[in-house]
């Protein structure tokens, strides 16, 4: 055998080696996706703290075991967010997963006017299998999901609420929590206390004036009264002092 034809086989088996290695990593890679594909049955379940589990109620006949139902008091007029947590049939976290909110459901007699983003729920109930609004939503790496659910009503009635849920495939086949969001009418802010009047600060009386001390008087010595001349009395005698006049004897 030539040189040229034992280069030649030597290519050829190179090349089918490296061929063969390609398709067995493109097959693993293949394999490993598949491995993280996510099925059900999905589990859907409310997280919010506020909403109270209702117990069993008799139409759960019409969904997949595990069903709940809860009731959540919310002031109207507020954004509440409704938060939920997906796995998938082998109980881990749904990652990356579409999932449908449900607002106004049908056959609930929802009444409540909110909206999620664009979607908004118009508060009446058709009574023909439709519900009012759905959003769709994606869970985070822990499986999680959020809908920023808004009340565009400023008052309520004796009961104002919407029903919402959240499911993957179907509402009817995943395990889900049914939650009534009733609102409550706001608070009355409390009435301001008055704020006392401070009365009024006593004018001080002016202090008296002391009365200008009283000039002593000057110690009075007592005037001499001036001693009156002696009024003369008679008999008097009248001489007369003309020398002309005859004298007699």
């Amino acid at each position: 055998m030539s040189n040229m034809s034992r280069w030649i086989r030597k290519s050829l088996a190179l090349i089918a080696t490296i061929a063969t290695t390609a398709s067995l990593t493109l097959v693993g890679v293949s394999s490993a996706q598949a491995d993280e594909t996510q099925t059900g049955p999905w589990t859907v379940r409310s997280t919010n703290t506020g909403a109270v589990d209702q117990g069993s109620q008799g139409w759960f006949e019409y969904y997949a075991a595990g069903v709940a139902y809860k009731v959540e008091h919310v002031t109207v007029g507020t954004t509440s967010t409704r938060t939920f947590h997906v796995t998938d049939g082998n109980g881990d976290p749904a990652v990356g997963q579409t999932v449908h909110f449900i607002i106004g459901k049908a056959y609930s007699g929802s009444n409540a006017h909110v909206t999620v983003g664009s979607t908004s729920a118009s508060g009446n109930e058709a009574w023909n299998g439709s519900n009012q609004g759905v959003v769709d939503g994606t869970t985070d790496a822990n499986g999680d999901v959020s809908f920023d659910l808004v009340s565009t009503d400023t008052t309520v009635g004796a009961h104002t609420f919407t029903q919402t849920a959240a499911y993957v495939t179907n509402p009817a086949a995943d395990v889900i929590d049914i939650v009534d969001v009733w609102y409550d009418a706001a608070p009355a802010p409390p009435a301001p206390s008055e704020t006392a009047t401070p009365s009024e600060t006593a004018t001080p009386s002016e202090t008296a004036t002391p009365s200008e001390t009283a000039t002593p008087s000057e110690t009075a010595s007592a005037t001499p009264t001036e001693t009156a001349p002696a009024t003369p009395a008679g008999p008097w005698t009248i001489r007369s002092t003309t020398f002309t006049a005859p004298q007699t004897g």
